[in-house]
């Protein structure tokens, strides 16, 4: 009786160290699963931060480019008018050099060339317009 009553005891005893035990292994495990899902949410939030981050440097990039493009677009234009108009002083500085020379024959081989000019600046003029629209 003595012996069934000790080896009870002992039995019930290791029953309650195990028990016990798993309570601490619990109690570990709950604390680990916390743990993992606060890392979890942390990397979640810094993934987050990064691609906000990384969705506005790529918008003030684009926006950075756009702006570049456009300043492109008006120099270029500013040295096409620039251009354009130096080139209408050249022609009318050669219109005038050959007013001013006293050869009537050569008055009316001018009169045909200033037409051509005339024709030529024109279709200039007008290529010059369509390149700037389909730039745009």
């Amino acid at each position: 009786n003595t012996l069934d009553s000790n080896y009870v005891m002992r039995m019930q005893a290791q029953l309650c160290k195990a028990m016990h035990s798993m309570g601490i292994l619990d109690h570990q495990l709950t604390v680990a699963k916390e743990a993992a899902e606060a890392m979890l949410k942390l990397q979640r939030d810094v993934l987050a931060e990064q691609r906000e981050a990384k969705a506005q440097l790529e918008l003030n990039l684009l926006n950075e480019l756009m702006k570049a493009d456009t300043e492109r677009r008006e120099t270029e234009a500013q040295i096409k008018k620039e251009h354009d108009a130096v080139r209408r002083q050249v022609k009318n500085m050669e219109r005038e050099v050959r007013q001013n020379q006293p050869d009537e024959d050569d008055e009316s081989q001018q009169d045909g060339e200033k037409e051509e000019d005339d024709e030529e600046e024109e279709e200039e003029e007008d290529e010059e317009t369509q390149n700037a629209k389909q730039e745009m």
